[in-house]
């Protein structure tokens, strides 16, 4: 029984000590990456290939009692 707990407790020291050593954050792009304790960083799913870029053939049209203006607080556009 003395085993027992010693073992479960030294399994839940090193799973918490795995757990906490990694913080999730989003890049600028909007990418999710694990940061880890040591400095590295990992993608949290893997970047996919964007050879071809898919066309979204559905037009769209702006509604006519629309009159709000979506300014960027980096570039001088707005949509």
């Amino acid at each position: 029984m003395t085993l027992c707990k010693i073992l479960f407790s030294t399994l839940l020291i090193i799973t918490c000590y795995t757990v906490q050593g990694q913080t999730k954050a989003v890049t600028e792009t909007g990418e999710q990456v694990l940061l880890a304790a040591d400095g590295t960083w990992r993608y949290v799913e893997a970047v996919k290939n964007n050879d071809s870029i898919t066309v979204n053939p559905t037009q769209f049209k702006k509604v006519s009692t629309a009159n709000f203006l979506l300014k960027s607080k980096i570039v001088p556009v707005g949509v």
